[in-house]
């Protein structure tokens, strides 16, 4: 367990040792001298609900009414049809 006197834990990207920042803002490696780049890591979760405006739900219009008057306007269109021929 570490000490919060001794900051965060870091490991040198240069040559892989492991130290405390001692709460500095920058933290450099004491072995090395290099200094380390804190990186943050992406927030993990849902993305933000978007701002857009719902559309409304598009009616479907009733398919038996529409098909039944298709059917009876083309069975009255033959019948004319056939009328007309004789």
């Amino acid at each position: 367990m570490s000490k919060l006197e001794w900051g965060k834990k870091h490991i040198c990207s240069d040559c892989s040792t492991k130290f405390y920042d001692m709460n500095k803002p920058t933290p450099e490696c004491p072995n090395c001298g290099s200094q380390v780049l804190i990186s943050r890591k992406p927030r993990v979760g849902r993305p933000p609900l978007s701002q857009k405006i719902p559309e409304k739900p598009k009616v479907i219009p009733d398919l038996k009414k529409n098909i039944t008057s298709e059917v009876i306007t083309k069975k009255n269109s033959n019948n004319n049809l056939s009328t007309d021929n004789s």
